[in-house]
This record gives structure tokens, sequence and C-alpha cells, in this order.
């Protein structure tokens, strides 16, 4: 029978190890020696090194960086508008008044209408006309209204003051004084009495004219 190089290949290596078995067994057993003691030596068991099961290390976790906290940005305040000042107006200066007539002083009487004529000027309203004029008399009262007038004044002196007014109420005022006077009675005038049997008187008299004698009928 032709065995195959496979069957003779399997034979080689079993015997072999059958033969390194061998030797290993006698090893084991050792020799007796001649005092009876046996050389056989305790196998030696190599301590077989257990290394660490390595743990398993745990997957870090990503460390989430905080998002950072957002401050609300102030809402802008508005600037308060500034108000506009207002513009400082001038003092209100009063009319300037003039009375034009008549003159002061002057005499008049109780019988005479008087007529009395005056203005007034404003820095702010102009020539000022009408009711803005007030005559009054320090004896009569007012008198009237107006640049003129014309009035009867009882007897004495007077004091006539014009006031005028403008737009913002402030006053000016001028004065004058005026005498008024009763009149003197005129009627018919009495004659002396006529004397029965009266004896005319003569009057007899002599002029001069530059020292020299004045001729008769010289008036």
């Amino acid at each position: 029978m032709k065995l195959s190089p496979a069957l003779w290949l399997s034979g080689i290596i079993f015997l072999l190890f059958s033969i390194v078995a061998c030797f290993s067994q006698v090893d084991r057993e050792g020799a007796t020696t001649p005092d009876g003691t046996s050389t056989a030596t305790a196998p030696t068991i190599v301590p077989t090194s257990v290394l660490p099961t390595p743990t398993e290390q745990p997957t870090p976790k990503p460390t989430l960086t905080p998002e950072p906290t957002l401050t609300p940005e102030p809402t802008p305040t508005a600037e308060p508008t500034p108000t506009q000042e207002p513009t400082p107006q001038p003092p209100n200066t009063p009319p300037t008044v003039v009375i034009a007539s008549p003159s002061t002083g002057m005499s008049f009487q109780t019988t005479d209408s008087i007529s009395f004529t005056g203005s007034a000027t404003d820095p702010e309203d102009g020539d000022l006309t009408g009711a803005l004029f007030v005559w009054t008399s320090d004896i009569d009262g007012q008198l009237g209204t107006g640049g003129s007038i014309s009035t009867i004044l009882s007897a004495g002196t007077h004091n006539i003051v014009l006031t005028a007014s403008d737009s913002h109420q402030n006053q000016g005022s001028s004065s004058l004084s005026v005498i008024v006077i009763a009149p003197i009675p005129v009627g018919p005038v009495a004659l002396p009495a006529v004397i029965i049997n009266a004896v005319p008187h003569v009057f007899v008299g002599t002029a001069t004219i530059g020292g020299q004698p004045a001729p008769d009928g010289t008036e």
C-alpha cells in the first residue's frame, strides 16, 4: 500500500510529539538517587503576569462653553427737546402826553366854552386817539374823552389833567391850570338927580406946554 505524502507528514509530526512527550515525562519524574531520593524537580510555574485589564476610559463629554450672556443694551433715552426761551420783551413805556391848548394860566369866565386839545404818542402803539384820552378837573371832575373837547367850567382855579392809556394800560399824563371867574354884571347906570334952582359952577384953570401957557381950546 502506497501512502500519500500528507499521511507521511502527519505520522512524522505525531512521532515527534510523542518523543517530546516522553522526554517531558522523564524530566517531571526525575531520577532516583542511591539513597532513594528523587531528583524530580517540581515543575516550575512561570507566573503569568496578569496584565491589568485596561479600564475603559469614559468618553469625555465635550465641555460645553456657556454662551456669553448678552447684556441688553440700554435703550437710548431720547434727548429732551430744548425749550426755546421766550425772547425777553423790553419793558413797556407809558405814552407821552402833550396839551396843545389852552396855555397854562389863562383866564376865562364861567360863561365861556373853553376848548382843550391834546395828543399822545406811545413807543409801542404809536399815536393814540379817541377814548384813550380822558380830561379831568380837580374841581368839576371828568370833563370828557378824546383828543379835543369843549366845556364850561365853574369859577375857580382849575388843575386840568389829560390822561392817555396805551394797549397795555400804561398811562401817561400832562396838566395845566386855568382861572375861571364870574363875569361882572352889566346893567343901566343910575344918573344923579337933577337939583332945581341949582347954581352952575364955573371951573377956571390954566395949562402950560413946555413951560409956556397953552392957548385956549388946546386939548
